[in-house]
């Protein structure tokens, strides 16, 4: 069958684990561990008969991940990845230990609070004023801001055609908002708004603020600026320095949870959610996703954020067994 992985019997790892010039010490070793590899396998019901061992191909990674971080310290955790590389070898697989990051789910502090589901987003913006705020937290949130924030300053009007629902951005992008009503709201509010709000927690530090702003109408940008000298009378686009300077702000009156790179995680939790919604997700699937999605972090973290997140009773269960151990 293809995608299929047939481990040997232990008499046949034995016999084929004699013709490698290993120490004997180190066979007997590697024989242990492999028995333990294939014990864990029939707990976690990945294969049922240890005569005759065999797996899904593509259930490898997540064997393997399960495996190594089921164990209660880095260092046990790490002598168990270790010995699947001859295992491996014998096997005719390869054994990439990059793969296979060892994860301490205990030592995580709790970010959830940090992180939106969809629908929390959706719950915690309608307390922000401005609906062009509202576009840039979930412009961040869809990971669409361009490098440099250039899908921000140079966003036009005449590039979002409501027809076809979609939206060309400045780097070549082209977003797609047929299924997407709360995109497609957010680009009709923040195209129809005439003023902008100031928020009270910043602006209280300076001389004189006033209530609201008008906006030049005559403006050919989505997110346009003040009417001033320096922005020709509200004309030129939004530089990045302001653009920071309003997620600063967001952030500071409504939370941590508005910072820009946690609502770009929260976006790519979300996007795995929806793919997989499940706790299941392995190193390498996330990897795959992270290059799709053109997002950066590290992949143990996005897990880790992942689990706690959608599904904390998995941690619960992790933490509660290796206090048990």
């Amino acid at each position: 069958m293809k995608n299929k992985i047939f481990w040997l019997n232990e008499e046949e790892f034995i016999k084929r684990l004699d013709t490698f010039p290993y120490a004997e010490a180190t066979k007997v070793n590697i024989k242990n561990a492999y028995l333990n590899f294939i014990d864990f396998m029939i707990r976690k019901k990945y294969v049922t008969d240890f005569n005759t061992p065999s797996i899904d191909g593509e259930k490898l990674d997540e064997i393997v991940e399960n495996f190594i971080n089921e164990k209660d310290t880095f260092g046990l955790k790490s002598v168990y990845r270790n010995s699947l590389r001859p295992i491996f070898i014998l096997h005719n697989l390869e054994f990439n230990i990059e793969k296979y990051p060892i994860i301490n789910y205990a030592e995580f502090e709790d970010y959830s609070e940090r992180f939106l589901t969809k629908e929390e987003l959706i719950n915690e913006i309608q307390f922000v004023y401005n609906e062009s705020d509202k576009l840039l937290l979930y412009m961040a949130y869809l990971n669409i801001c361009g490098d440099d924030l250039t899908n921000i300053s140079y966003a036009k009007i005449e590039d979002i055609d409501f027809n076809t629902k979609e939206w060309k951005l400045y780097d070549g992008q082209v977003v797609d908002f047929k299924n997407d009503l709360l995109l497609e709201q957010l680009l009709k509010n923040t195209i129809n708004q005439t003023e902008y709000i100031p928020y009270i927690k910043i602006n209280a530090l300076y001389e004189y603020v006033p209530t609201s702003y008008k906006y030049n109408e005559n403006c050919i940008y989505l997110f346009k600026t003040r009417k001033h000298p320096r922005s020709n009378d509200g004309l030129t686009p939004l530089l990045k320095e302001g653009i920071k300077k309003t997620y600063t702000r967001l952030t500071l009156e409504f939370g941590k949870m508005f910072r820009r790179n946690n609502l770009k995680i929260s976006g790519m939790l979300n996007v795995m959610y929806e793919i997989n919604p499940s706790p299941k997700w392995t190193i390498k699937e996330i990897t795959k996703l992270k290059k799709e999605l053109g997002f950066k972090g590290t992949e143990t973290d996005i897990k880790i954020f992942y689990l706690q997140k959608y599904f904390p009773e998995y941690l619960l269960e992790i933490n509660k067994s290796k206090q048990k151990k």
